[in-house]
Parts: C-alpha cells; sequence; structure tokens
C-alpha cells in the first residue's frame, strides 16, 4: 500500500491502511471457505500504477470485473497462452524495474542514509538478489530449509531484519581537538597568537 501511493507522490493515510489490511483478511477468509489460496497484493500493481500513472480505485475495479468476464472465455487464455516469452520478458522489464524504482524512491524519502542503513541496505539487497541468481549456493541447507531461503523476498527481508537489531545505532560525532605540538600550545592557538603579535 505504501508503494502504490508512493507511486503518485504521498504517503498512505491510517484508514486506507487499516482498509487495505481489512480488505487482505476478509477476502483471504473467503477464499479459504472454497478451499483456495489467501489472496494477496501483487508487488505488480505497483509498478504498473507507476507506469501508468493512474490510481483511480474505480479504474481497477472496471479492469478487475473487466479480467472476471475475460476468465470465462477460452479464446482469452489461449492468446495469452500463445503470446511469446520475449514479448512477456519486455513487459517483465519495465514492470518490475518500476517496482524496484518505486522502492528505492521509498527508501530515500524516509531513511536517513547513514552508514548503518547503507549497510543493512546493500547487504540485504545482494543477498536477495543473489539466491535468486545463484540458487545452487544454498544446497548445503537442509531441503524446508532451502524453500524458505531460495525466495529473494524472504532471504532479503530477514537479513535487513536481523541486521537491524544486530548493528549498533550510528553515534554521535566525535568533536576533534586542534592537535598539540610536544611542550607546547596548540597549533590553532599558536597561529592565533602569531597573527596577534604581527
Amino acid at each position: 500500500m505504501s508503494g502504490t501511493t508512493e507511486a503518485v507522490g504521498r504517503d498512505p493515510e491510517s484508514d486506507e491502511l487499516k482498509g487495505g489490511l481489512v480488505a487482505d483478511g476478509v477476502m483471504s477468509a473467503f477464499a479459504g471457505l472454497f478451499n483456495a489460496f489467501p489472496n494477496t497484493s501483487f508487488s505488480q500493481n505497483v509498478g504498473l500504477i507507476s507506469f501508468t500513472g493512474v490510481a483511480s480505485r474505480y479504474v481497477v475495479g472496471i479492469c478487475g470485473v473487466l479480467l472476471v468476464v475475460l476468465g470465462f472465455v477460452p479464446k482469452v487464455a489461449a492468446v495469452v497462452a500463445a503470446m511469446p516469452n520475449a514479448v512477456l520478458g519486455g513487459a517483465a522489464i519495465v514492470l518490475f524495474g518500476m517496482i524496484f524504482a518505486v522502492g528505492a524512491r521509498i527508501v530515500a524519502r524516509r531513511v536517513e542514509l547513514t552508514q548503518r542503513n547503507l549497510t543493512i541496505i546493500a547487504t540485504s539487497v545482494v543477498l536477495g538478489v543473489g539466491v535468486e541468481v545463484r540458487p545452487d549456493v544454498l544446497q548445503q541447507l537442509p531441503e524446508d530449509l532451502q524453500l524458505l531461503a531460495g525466495s529473494g523476498l524472504i532471504a532479503g527481508g530477514v537479513t535487513a531484519l536481523v541486521l537491524n537489531l544486530v548493528l549498533p545505532e550510528d553515534g554521535e560525532e566525535v568533536a576533534t581537538e586542534p592537535a598539540t605540538p610536544p611542550g607546547g600550545e596548540p597549533a590553532g592557538d599558536v597561529a592565533e597568537s602569531a597573527e596577534s603579535n604581527d
């Protein structure tokens, strides 16, 4: 929800956050009555809204009804299934690139980029991408753990949470004292004395 509102340049209001959570909970419970999976908000929506600039809930509702109707038309499913992978890949580049860009903008706006926070961001992003690109690095882990750690979202998210708890907070800057030569006044005082004598 934060990513969706960020696409239009504002933060989510309290009522919007509550409404989104309630909607997810109610619809997930409703899906359970039909032995279906719980629903969740897809991050692709963030990329789509950022790319098109359209965030109207009325447009979303109309498109949702249209997709439900098209779901009962087998010919539409056949057309989508026949779509070349290159076309899907081209759309995915823009879509997921926009998701990353919106996330980076949220971090830049709301997070102070100190050395500690930059370390957390860098480590979590690299590990999250790394397990997706090179899943073979997890071969030594138990099979059940591989299933969880193999998700870049889980690996990056857990890494960020753990580092946020482990790494110490950035301390205040230590004031630097002027250098004092052996057996004499501090360098700054010596310079001031010389100027006053002149």
